[in-house]
């Protein structure tokens, strides 16, 4: 059983509580969905990863953007 904002310490007490009144028949459904909560956990992760080093390329494509525009000003300059 799924609910929203659900953490997986509380899907790890329900297997321990399965363990503790030897009911085992939810086991099954815990485990994917514990699953599914750690693969989503970790491509966050990957995607944040993602996300900063988006950022850090675009600060450095920024500089050189900047770079050539003193170039081409400076070359029209010294054209004219």
């Amino acid at each position: 059983m799924s609910y929203p904002n659900r953490y997986a310490c509380q899907v790890m007490d329900e297997m321990r509580a399965c363990f503790k009144t030897l009911n085992f028949s939810p086991i099954p459904g815990l485990i994917e969905e514990l699953q599914s909560m750690f693969n989503k956990m970790e491509s966050s992760i990957e995607d944040k990863s993602d996300i900063k080093d988006l950022v850090e390329e675009r600060s450095e494509l920024q500089k050189e953007v900047n770079k050539l525009r003193k170039t081409k000003r400076n070359l029209t300059a010294q054209g004219q």
